[in-house]
């Protein structure tokens, strides 16, 4: 690499180069979107038969874990990037939690905006990432 300097060659390692952050890709995006509908749906199908004011907390408690580890997963927490994460998810709790609100689809909605807010913070990491590359290689020069 030294000798690549002397010659003022470009030489970019894999630590210069920071990967790109992309957490949720098109295809889970897709997949967590079907699956907050199915909640959604089940709850909407158990409040209609009237036994949903028992068990639609149930499903509640369930699609939260269930969405809890699968953004886990994918590097998402509800810390991360602010407050804004954690607010959406209270609110989609209040809403879901209580039967006669869960008829909203909440899930559905709420994953939704968390795809759009986690597809904004890796947009501002990758472009702060290509920045710095952009200054590293004027250096160079």
């Amino acid at each position: 690499m030294d000798e690549a300097r002397e010659k003022n060659e470009i030489v970019l390692s894999s630590e210069a180069t920071p990967p790109r952050q992309n957490r949720i890709s098109a295809a889970s995006a897709l997949i967590s979107i079907f699956l907050a509908f199915g909640f959604d749906t089940v709850q909407t199908a158990l409040i209609i038969t009237l036994v949903g004011a028992f068990l639609s907390p149930l499903v509640s408690l369930v699609a939260f874990f269930v969405f809890w580890v699968w953004w886990k997963a994918h590097g998402v927490t509800l810390f991360d990037g602010g407050m804004r994460k954690l607010i959406l998810w209270v609110i989609t709790f209040l809403c879901e939690i209580l039967p006669i609100f869960s008829v909203i689809p909440a899930f559905t909605l709420s994953t939704l905006v968390l795809i759009w807010f986690v597809r904004l913070e890796d947009r501002a990491v990758n472009s702060k990432n290509a920045e710095g590359i952009a200054e590293s290689l004027e250096t160079l020069s």
